[in-house]
């Protein structure tokens, strides 16, 4: 199936070109850049002050006699939930696997904490542009996101393979098949948005009973 820019295809139906796609495009980068900034300003500033804290705590409680211990003890809990808390936000905004070894082994890391097998195939020449690098995460996370909550798959996989300056992106699952989109519930349209404000193409192709199977093309710049 050839892709058509910006396209969204299911059943012979054709989502129309968005808008003014370079202008979209600007958008979404500038929101990643945005938001790899802001992942790298609370590891590094915020959590560091939180893990200060909770050492401070810490040894303040070996000073202490037992009363004024047992707030102090739960002090140290709460900043501890504080440091898991923050953890947590960070690396939905910038996951440090993505940063630190790149798109495939962060999928990989992603696909393990799924309640299904995922089997990532297929090779990259290296690292791409952090901002693309995170488009293509948070897209393959919200696709396998669906095939959870929608498809009744035993099995999905992630496909990434880089043809010039396009990266290809597939995700597909054993389950049953029939998605839409159009309308709200399966999550399709939102993806198919993520990928047009990029200027790229999406696809989806899902017979009923047959799986489902989501193809999408970013250009890399």
């Amino acid at each position: 199936m050839q892709l058509t820019e910006t396209s969204v295809v299911h059943s012979g139906a054709t989502r129309p070109r968005v808008p003014d796609c370079a202008a979209q495009h600007r958008i979404a980068e500038s929101a990643a850049a945005f938001r790899l900034r802001l992942a790298g300003e609370l590891r590094e500033r915020v959590q560091a002050r939180l893990v200060n804290v909770l050492i401070a705590l810490q040894l303040t409680r070996e000073r202490v006699p037992p009363p004024q211990a047992e707030l102090i003890d739960e002090a140290v809990e709460q900043a501890r939930t504080a440091i898991a808390e923050l953890r947590d936000l960070v690396a939905g905004l910038r996951p440090a696997v993505l940063a630190e070894c790149g798109l495939p082994a962060a999928v990989e890391a992603l696909g393990r904490r799924l309640p299904l097998p995922v089997d990532v195939v297929g090779t990259l020449p290296g690292r791409l542009p952090p901002a693309v690098e995170a488009h293509a995460y948070f897209f393959v996370s919200e696709a396998l996101t669906n095939v959870v909550k929608h498809a009744c798959a035993t099995r999905a996989t992630v496909a990434l393979t880089a043809d010039g300056n396009v990266l290809e992106i597939g995700v597909s699952d054993d389950g049953i098949g029939g998605a839409g989109t159009t309308g709200t519930g399966s999550g399709l349209p939102g993806l198919a948005d993520r990928i047009a404000a990029l200027g790229g193409e999406f696809a989806v192709s899902s017979p009923a009973g047959r799986g489902t199977r989501l193809r999408a093309r970013i250009p890399v710049p």
